[in-house]
């Protein structure tokens, strides 16, 4: 008996309908589908997880000290209860596991999928990974499937060994460094969920650098001069003037001298075609053709692989291999009306050879379709599907020409001179209409003198510009820090915990409270080089052989153990310090008004019994005076107070519905009793 475990329940219909070509049987087990095909005493199983079923958690669980380093993997059910979901599925594999005499892993081919398929060898099925097999294919249809059953292989222990250390090593960063910022804070008498993690505190750092250059940035005047023609606007060729009496001494001679055209240059370039899609350069396109958030565009992505309409997308590759039959995809292409007439344009150019990238990815190709036909895509969807076919067939298409031209003027020696560009011969733009290009032709101007229209503008210069998600992944991909599955997902969680806001990020008061906080005392946290040293160790580990790999991940995970617990030496010394300098951040977050009993300030504050949120005085225990507040809604301070009774007035927002103001005194006389209930009508 054959067992096939694949990562998603999606994925695994497609690889039991590939397998056994359309005579499957679909059996139906506690709302949990699986597959068998097969005869007599050879039969194959194909069942689904759903994305990791384990988890890291720790041995025995204590939230009061730091750091903590033992731990194990557990079913994620034990650790999380929005994961209950996925006991159904662990337990049908464990059943379906003891009697396998082989098992294949056909999760995703990568560290998380390679993961995945091992954790559920080990410790679902009770088997020895080493007899495992492993599938491989970076598209779903048929052919892929077929061919990577018929071709498997020994499992990828590297790639589970550096997956493994991954998960550690983010474990040791996160879990311990961000209750360490929580200790600090509840030393000061704060409760809040604050996080900080191996790649999130060097991506704050970035942004925090580039907000503090914006603040000390300040505006200085220049001018530019120019001349007009019939509308042609020269330019001087010095550019920007910072001193404005230049400016007027040049104005008052070329305005009373002679001006002549002396010619006007071009020259032509080509302009190759863009590399196909890695799953970095597809989130940046999406966001600045769509507007997709990157997290989102992976999600779409994910649906469309899913869907078998193209390849696996959470690679880093620019390269679309011969192996793929590009020729086949065009020809399926070419019978969608969408692409019919672009696809055949290649086809009859004899245009299969794509242009390449400078990435490579062992594991996976470029991002590209499959050839094909969606079926119901929604409008989202369908938007991204069209970007990677465009794409795909912009890569194969000829080169653009574009010609660059330069008008110039000489009036009393100052040089002026007018430039453009434009497009002529549209080459792969004809095949993809998402890259934007300036186009100014050139004008019709002839040699000789001319009266020119001279002038000038003053303008201001402009601070450095903040980051977008796009621009920001880009940088964290160019600083190899993070994965480009996991850099999406760091940026989403500095936006969740409040460190950052706009789609032009700006860091908001406590994210740039915790790299103050954290700068001085613990600079390993905020340390780009650090974060890459461990990145790249754990790349080796996927390239080298089974035994060497597992030595390297053993000494990674036990050198991130020593750079944790120097950096919890330092907080620890350091806590009360930290903390003052987080709450003095959080004042207009968490200091809710005056108290009229001391003056001192009202802070949100939780009970130990019950933990529920109530207003008390930041002097306890010297000052008693509470009052209570709504449960699950967000409370803020609006610096104003009752009219009636002089008590802090709070904004709260619940879940659901509008925002509300509402005075802190229960007593207020402004709250009416509530009414009583109309009495019953009396029966006839």
């Amino acid at each position: 008996m054959r067992l096939i475990i694949c990562e998603k329940p999606k994925v695994a219909e497609k690889v039991a309908q590939a397998l056994s070509k359309g005579s499957c049987e679909k059996i139906k087990e506690k709302d949990v589908n699986y597959y068998v095909f097969g005869k007599g005493d050879s039969k194959t199983f194909v069942v689904s997880s759903v994305g990791h079923v384990y988890s890291l958690g720790e041995k025995k669980q204590n939230w009061s000290t730091y750091p903590i380093f033992d731990i194990e993997w557990k079913p994620i059910y034990e650790i999380s209860r929005t994961s209950d979901y996925t006991k159904k599925y662990l337990n049908l594999i464990k059943k379906i596991g003891k009697g396998a005499d082989e098992i294949v892993n056909s999760c995703d081919f990568d560290v998380e999928g390679s993961l995945i398929g091992y954790n559920l060898i080990k410790y679902g099925c009770n088997a020895d990974p080493s007899k495992a097999k492993r599938m491989k294919f970076s598209a779903l249809t048929p052919k892929d499937l077929i061919e990577a059953y018929d071709n498997r292989f020994s499992l990828d222990i590297q790639n589970a060994y550096a997956g493994e250390a991954r998960h550690k090593l983010d474990w040791f960063y996160g879990i311990n460094l961000s209750r360490a910022l929580m200790t600090s804070l509840r030393k000061n008498g704060i409760k809040k969920v604050l996080s900080i993690g191996r790649v999130q505190g060097p991506a704050l750092a970035i942004l925090v650098k580039k907000e503090l250059l914006i603040s000390k940035f300040v505006s200085e005047p220049y001018w530019e001069l120019w001349a007009n023609i019939n509308d042609l606007i020269f330019f001087h060729t010095k550019g920007k003037f910072t001193d404005e009496n230049e400016v007027v001494q040049i104005l008052n001679k070329v305005k009373n001298g002679k001006s002549e055209i002396i010619g006007i240059t071009k020259s032509k370039k080509d302009l190759p075609p863009p590399p196909p899609f890695d799953l970095t350069s597809l989130q940046v396109e999406a966001y600045n053709s769509f507007k997709y958030p990157l997290s989102y565009t992976l999600q779409l992505a994910q649906t469309l692989y899913e869907n078998s309409l193209i390849s696996y997308p959470r690679t880093s590759s620019q390269k679309l291999p011969e192996k793929l039959g590009i020729g086949n995809i065009l020809s399926l292409l070419s019978k969608q009306n969408k692409y019919s007439d672009l696809a055949s344009n290649l086809i009859n150019q004899g245009r299969t050879k794509p242009y390449q990238g400078p990435k490579d990815d062992p594991a996976h190709p470029a991002i590209h379709p499959t050839g094909l036909a969606p079926k119901n895509l929604g409008a989202r969807e369908a938007k991204l599907y069209d970007l990677i076919v465009r794409r795909f067939l912009a890569c194969l298409g000829p080169n653009a020409v574009r010609e660059s031209w330069s008008a110039n003027l000489i009036s009393e020696k100052e040089k002026f001179t007018a430039k453009g560009t434009h497009t002529t011969d549209k080459g792969w733009l004809e095949y993809y209409p998402f890259t934007k290009l300036s186009e100014i032709p050139p004008p019709n101007v002839i040699k000789g003198k001319v009266l020119p229209k001279f002038g000038q503008t003053k303008k201001m210069t402009k601070p450095p510009k903040r980051y977008t998600q796009a621009t920001l992944v880009s940088e964290l991909e160019k600083k190899k820090l993070g994965t480009k599955a996991t850099r999406a997902v760091v940026v989403d969680t500095l936006f969740k915990r409040d460190y950052l806001e706009g789609k032009s990020i700006e860091v908001k008061p406590l994210g740039i409270a915790i790299y103050n906080a954290l700068k001085p005392f613990c600079q390993e946290i905020l340390d780009e080089k650090l974060t890459r040293y461990f990145e790249d160790e754990m790349e080796k580990i996927q390239t080298e052989s089974p035994e060497k790999s597992f030595e390297t991940s053993k000494k990674v995970v036990d050198e991130g153990k020593k750079t944790i617990t120097k950096i919890s030496e330092k907080f620890k010394k350091n806590e009360l310090e930290i903390g003052k300098k987080l709450v003095e951040a959080m004042k207009d977050e968490i200091y809710m008004g005056p108290c009229p009993k001391c003056g001192n300030p009202l802070m949100i504050r939780r009970s130990r019994a019950n933990n529920k949120q109530f207003i008390g005085c930041s002097s306890f225990p010297k000052c008693t005076q509470t009052y209570p507040l709504p449960q699950n809604v967000e409370v803020k301070s609006t610096n104003e107070v009752c009219q009636h009774c002089k008590t802090p007035v709070v904004e709260i927002k619940p879940k659901k519905g509008d925002s509300y103001k509402l005075c802190l005194n229960p007593y207020c006389p402004s709250k009416t009793k509530k009414q009583e209930a109309p009495p019953e009508k009396q029966s006839s």
